[in-house]
């Protein structure tokens, strides 16, 4: 299904693909795959980096008392 998904194959595509191209195709799928979940995950603490900077910038930047 991912290779289906992945490379816009339908599953009568990839039921007929030689086996060395699906196993070649299922581990870029799986390798793709892998490397958008990182990006997602680099973008959320970008994110959440960002929120907590937009909250908090003014208490970092003020002097603090002695």
């Amino acid at each position: 299904m991912l290779i289906s998904l992945r490379f816009g194959l339908s599953d009568t595509e990839v039921a007929d693909l030689p086996d060395e191209e699906y196993k070649e195709l299922a581990a870029q799928a799986y390798f793709l795959e892998e490397r958008e979940v990182d990006l997602v995950n680099l973008g959320v603490l970008k994110a959440i980096g960002e929120i907590f900077l937009n909250r908090y910038s003014s208490a970092l930047l003020r002097p603090s008392p002695l």
